[in-house]
């Protein structure tokens, strides 16, 4: 697939990108999903932005947590940096042609990464830490808490 230039973003409607994510399949919780069969899907997230494609499902020896590996940026595939998205936040759509994630353009630009075909961070706690820290952070403005109580 095709990656836009720096800066630029292919995007679905608003509404046909909420529909589809919302009817989306969670991948932690489906066994029929083939995880060869993600590879090259086409990354978005909620609101239909183009985040990148699916370069690997990979999976950490010592829990067997699941990652799905987003390349993205570079051209060409040179100069593009990978990120790790634990399957049980990221969804596959009814057609099984685009998988979503909840991140914005920014934050998958924040996130921890690798080089593409790195895979030494399955290995290193503190990597994983810091990736799970940063994935679960995201905009606290729009998340409540399980602490926070209504009055």
């Amino acid at each position: 697939t095709e990656m836009p230039k720096s800066g630029e973003r292919k995007s679905m409607s608003d509404a046909n990108a909420a529909t589809d994510a919302e009817m989306a399949r969670p991948l932690s919780s489906d066994p029929s999903i083939d995880e060869k069969e993600l590879v090259g899907k086409n990354v978005r997230n909620l609101q239909g932005e183009e985040l990148g494609d699916v370069e690997d499902v990979a999976t950490q020896s010592a829990d067997l947590k699941k990652y799905v590996v987003v390349g993205h940026g570079g051209v060409l595939g040179i100069g593009e940096k990978e990120i790790a998205v634990p399957f049980d936040r990221a969804k596959l759509s009814p057609d099984g042609k685009v998988v979503y994630v909840d991140l914005s353009v920014t934050q998958l630009e924040q996130a921890p990464s690798f080089d593409s075909g790195d895979r030494q961070w399955l290995q290193d706690k503190s990597w994983l830490e810091r990736n799970t820290e940063f994935l679960n952070s995201g905009d606290e403005s729009e998340k409540t808490t399980p602490t926070q109580s209504a009055n």
